[in-house]
C-alpha cells in the first residue's frame, strides 16, 4: 500500500556558510501554509564532510580528542568522492573525524523547534564513526561528490517512511495561506522563463540519468552590459528583491557583475544625476564555504538587492570583468517578509 501522508523535507548539510540561519525564517513560511504537516530536517552527508588525520600527525591531534571545542579542521585532509574511497583501503576509524560547526548545529536546532519538527542524521550526534558507518555512508553519494547517488536516494526514502511510520503521520490535506506577498520566479530546474527581458541565451547542463538529474539546471546568460530582465511590485507596498545566480568555489568561474534597478528600459550612465532614485548592488560570483574542504562547489547564491517600490521595474545587469563563464540568473523573488539577511544564502 501506498503511504499517503503530508509531509516537508528540508536537506542541509554542513559545508556551506551562512544557509543555515535561513532555514528557520524558510520553516516558519512554510508552517503557515502546512500547518498539520510533518517537518523533516534531513542531514545530507557529502565526502566533504569527514576529515582524515593521518597517522604521523596524530599526536597533533591529542588536545582535540581532549577538549572538542579546540578542533582544528586544518590539521585534517578534507576528503574529494575519489579520496576518500581511496584512503579507507589502508586507514582506521582512529584517523577519521566528522568535521564540526556548533554554531550551526544550534541553528538547525532551533528551526526544527521553531516548526516542531524532527531532525534526522546519519551520523546521530557522534562525530566518530567506525569505518563500517563512513563506507556506508560513502555509496549515498555521487561521484560529483554533492548529489545523491541511486543508492542515496533509496535510502533517504526509507529514512523518511520510517520517520513517517513512526510517529504515526497522516494525510490531513490541510493547507493554509501563505502570511505575505510572494511573486518567485525560478527557471533552475525549469528552463522557463515567465519575465519579459532582453536577448539572453538559456544555458543548460547538468542532465545526468546516473545522478538522478533527468531534467538537467538552467540559466540565464548575460552576455552584455545591456542585459535586462522586466520585473513588477503589483502591491502597495515597498518589497524585498532577491536575485539568484550561479557561484562557485575556491575557483572563480563568473564574473563580479553590478546590478541596478531602476524604473527606466535603459540606463543614462553619462547623466549620473538622473539615476538618483535607483538601487545598485555589486554581486559576488564566489560562494563561501566551512573549513578545509577540498571539492569544488558550483551552487545557487542568493542575494539581497534592496526594497523596491510599487509598480515596474527594470534589473539592469554589468559585468565588470572577463571571465571563463557568463554571469548566470536562476531567478529572483519578490517577498514582502524578511530582511537582507532572511533570504540569502545557497541553494544547490
Amino acid at each position: 500500500n501506498k503511504l499517503r501522508v503530508d509531509f516537508v523535507v528540508f536537506e542541509y548539510n554542513n559545508i556551506l556558510s551562512g544557509s543555515e540561519r535561513k532555514l528557520k525564517v524558510l520553516a516558519q513560511r512554510a508552517r503557515a501554509r502546512f500547518p498539520v504537516a510533518k517537518f523533516i530536517f534531513l542531514m545530507i552527508p557529502l565526502p566533504g564532510n569527514y576529515l582524515h588525520l593521518p597517522s604521523q600527525l596524530r599526536l597533533l591531534d591529542y588536545a582535540n580528542k581532549q577538549k572538542p571545542e579546540t578542533f582544528q579542521p586544518h590539521l585534517y585532509e578534507s576528503m574529494t568522492y575519489e579520496r576518500i574511497h581511496d584512503v579507507l583501503q589502508h586507514s582506521n576509524a582512529e584517523d577519521w573525524v566528522l568535521e564540526y560547526h556548533p554554531e550551526q548545529t544550534r541553528e538547525i536546532f532551533d528551526a526544527a523547534t521553531a516548526v516542531n519538527g524532527t531532525i534526522w542524521s546519519p551520523f546521530d550526534g557522534a562525530r566518530k564513526l567506525t569505518l563500517e558507518q563512513i563506507k556506508e555512508n560513502c555509496i549515498l553519494c555521487f561521484r560529483d561528490g554533492n548529489h545523491l547517488s541511486i543508492n542515496g536516494h533509496n535510502q533517504v526514502a526509507a529514512v523518511i517512511k520510517g520517520i513517517l511510520k513512526r510517529e504515526g503521520v497522516t494525510r490531513r490535506d490541510v493547507v493554509g495561506k501563505w502570511d505575505d506577498y510572494d511573486s518567485c520566479h525560478s527557471f533552475f530546474q525549469s528552463g522557463e522563463v515567465h519575465l519579459q527581458h532582453s536577448p539572453m541565451n538559456m544555458f543548460s547542463w547538468g542532465s545526468n540519468q546516473e545522478a538522478g538529474l533527468v531534467h538537467g539546471k538552467h540559466a540565464l546568460e548575460v552576455a552584455r552590459p545591456t542585459s535586462w530582465i522586466k520585473i513588477k511590485n503589483p502591491t502597495w507596498h515597498h518589497l524585498n528583491l532577491y536575485i539568484y545566480s550561479m557561484s562557485t568555489w575556491p575557483k572563480q568561474y563568473y564574473p563580479v557583475t553590478n546590478l541596478t534597478v531602476s524604473r527606466k528600459y535603459r540606463l543614462r550612465y553619462d547623466h549620473p544625476s538622473r539615476r538618483q532614485n535607483e538601487i545598485q548592488v555589486q554581486i559576488s560570483p564566489m560562494a563561501t564555504v566551512k573549513g578545509n574542504i577540498a571539492r569544488e562547489f558550483h551552487i545557487i547564491k542568493g542575494t539581497f538587492v534592496g526594497k523596491v517600490k510599487p509598480g515596474v521595474h527594470y534589473l539592469h545587469f554589468q559585468p565588470l570583468e572577463e571571465t571563463e563563464r557568463p554571469f548566470r540568473v536562476t531567478g529572483i523573488a519578490i517577498t514582502a517578509h524578511g530582511d537582507d539577511n532572511d533570504l540569502q544564502g545557497y541553494f544547490d
